[in-house]
């Protein structure tokens, strides 16, 4: 259940010995609608209902989901699953109108996946390397095309080429910082050559990329908002905020010309004057957006356009319609998820126009979609960098469909070809995300990022947890930074997934050795002090002791003579006494 859900109890019963079944129920603030849940006794979900569908599962007696069963207003579909004895996923089979697809799986001796094998309209099978390491080594599909991945010495991602019947399609090598960071990127795609150079502030946050001799720098204010963008080839952009971080306007070159930002009261962005367009967005009450209306101030009204989203309660976008003009027809695109990742697309029928064929969490530079199979049976292979970002679009035959080049922030610098790839830019975690070219945004999970701005249109749902700016994305850092959802922002992802790969880095550890070999000198010479200073204060007891038994026996000395003279005097004084007397007797 997503977190931006008003979860209000309407109804609950709880299970006795004679029952299977607990019922939940929420209001989600929304149209009066309800969600409700209903679970077995070892609390596996076997229906949920919402505003936009039902969902049906069974499990067996591993508690291992077996079937999947969507019912909505528009598209019935149904998955089966199988598995084996180590709980991986052997076969997912999908049923969607008269239409489907069957996934096969393999895996080597320590489960990681070797093949797949996606039947469609078309048969699209793929096979994955491993090296000694444990990272994906290479991946290799039925249509000749291969994907090679090397390291270096740190298991760093270090190059990336694909191959098509030996002929070089893309190229890719990486260049880093002992901070872990890409410092460069040489790029080859279809035998051009392009080269990338980053350099970072000493917050971790880009301060310039140099492409072919065209820089472009940055700066931030101290809460990590973006002040200004300086390309050499274009005006210098200044950004003005308010109050909570809100981007308010970008002013651009010294000219009257500026992008105008303005928010709700729960800080979404509700419309945007950018490049002779006016943007409207609008959102439910769990702040998703649900559509945004596009006035082109300078073609005019023919070309206005809306477009429409719809949620389930799962959070996953499940319809998208593009309405161009004044027109009013609706023809839905329905996406069809496995779990939480798509894995297809169907007409507003309910018949599959797409298939996105995926693996399952590969590894890091795969970009997880493999290829995407038409209704026509027409297979297209993707080609992504080392975040995920879909460079290439490769045909069964080799020849490029689509070539798509962009800066660090994610903005389509240059876009040839004939194909329009359904995923394109991404920023790990294996999910490429779709780009809508006529608001010129991409669609999270979660939020929708601009681009332009290099920052999100809405706060993030999970507050401050990972940064004082709400908007900010990637930690100003998209090269080596990841937000695959549009939740929380992370850095350096191959020091966050392998931890061992520290060592390294010569000159840092020699810098560390000689900061731990002074600490370590500093600290036994204070141990030496401290050794001398514990023995003194050791023998404190024992010299006390020594001084009272001194001066106890010294006092007893004392005493005891002192007694000793007391009886000596009084024998004296009688001797002299009775000398006296004997005398006198004498006289």
């Amino acid at each position: 259940m997503p977190d931006d859900v008003t979860t209000i109890p309407s109804e609950l019963t709880i299970p006795t010995c004679d029952t299977s079944l607990i019922r939940f129920g929420l209001y989600d603030g929304f149209y009066n609608q309800n969600i409700t849940y209903e679970y077995d006794k070892v609390g596996n979900v076997l229906e949920m209902t919402d505003w936009a569908c039902t969902i049906t599962n069974a499990y067996d007696a591993l508690n291992r989901k077996i079937t999947e069963y969507t019912d909505n207003q528009n598209l019935d579909y149904a998955f089966y699953y199988d598995y084996d004895l180590l709980n991986n996923r052997t076969n997912m089979e999908l049923i969607a109108s008269d239409d489907g697809l069957t996934n096969s799986y393999s895996y080597d001796n320590l489960n990681r996946l070797s093949s797949l094998e996606c039947k469609s309209f078309k048969t699209v099978s793929t096979t994955f390397a491993y090296n000694p390491n444990g990272k994906i080594s290479g991946i290799t599909n039925a249509a000749s095309i291969y994907r090679d991945f090397s390291y270096d010495s740190e298991q760093r991602l270090s190059g990336i080429s694909a191959d098509y019947s030996g002929s070089t399609r893309l190229g890719l090598s990486y260049t880093y910082n002992h901070a872990q960071q890409i410092t460069e990127i040489d790029e080859t795609l279809y035998g051009t050559p392009h080269t990338y150079e980053y350099d970072y502030d000493n917050r971790d946050q880009l301060e310039s990329e140099d492409c072919e001799s065209i820089l472009t720098s940055y700066a931030y204010d101290n809460a990590q908002n973006r002040v200004s963008k300086d390309p050499d080839n274009d005006p210098t952009e200044t950004y003005s905020y308010v109050i909570a971080n809100k981007l308010t306007n970008i002013l651009i070159g010294s000219s009257s010309a500026n992008n105008q930002y303005f928010y709700d009261i729960a800080g979404n962005l509700t419309s945007n004057v950018t490049n002779g367009k006016i943007n409207k967005y609008y959102y439910n009450a769990q702040n998703k957006l649900v559509e945004i209306f596009i006035t082109d101030l300078i073609l005019g009204p023919a070309f206005n356009s809306t477009i429409l989203f719809k949620y389930d309660s799962l959070n996953r976008r499940i319809a998208i319609v593009k309405v161009p003009g004044t027109s009013v027809l609706r023809n839905w695109q329905y996406t069809i998820h496995d779990g939480s990742i798509p894995i297809g697309r169907t007409d507003s029928s309910g018949n599959i126009t797409k298939i996105f064929v995926r693996g399952i969490g590969i590894a890091e530079g795969t970009g997880d979609v493999l290829a995407e199979i038409d209704s026509s049976g027409n297979a297209h292979y993707y080609l992504p960098n080392h975040r995920g970002d879909t460079l290439l679009v490769l045909d069964e035959d080799g020849d490029i469909e689509s070539q798509i080049r962009y800066d660090a922030f994610g903005n389509v610098k240059e876009e040839t070809g004939t194909f329009s790839p359904t995923y394109t830019f991404s920023t790990k975690e294996y999910m490429s995300k779709g780009y809508m070219f006529n608001a010129k945004l991409y669609l999270y999970a979660y939020r929708v990022y601009d681009p332009i701005a290099g920052r999100w249109t809405q706060r993030d749902p999970i507050d401050y947890q990972d940064s004082i700016n709400l908007y900010q994305f990637c930690g100003n850092n998209p090269v080596n930074g990841w937000d695959p959802f549009g939740l929380e922002t992370r850095t350096h992802p191959l020091l966050e997934e392998n931890p061992d790969d520290y060592e390294g880095f010569p000159e840092a550890q020699d810098t560390l050795r000689e900061i731990q070999d002074g600490v370590i000198d500093e600290h036994n010479d204070s141990c030496d002090e401290l050794n001398k200073k514990l023995k003194v204060i050791k023998a404190i007891p024992d010299i006390v002791k020594k001084a009272y038994d001194a001066s106890v026996d010294f006092l007893i000395d004392t005493f005891t003579d002192s007694l000793k003279t007391e009886k000596k005097e009084p024998q004296k004084q009688e001797e002299s006494n009775e000398e006296e007397s004997k005398k006198n007797k004498n006289d």
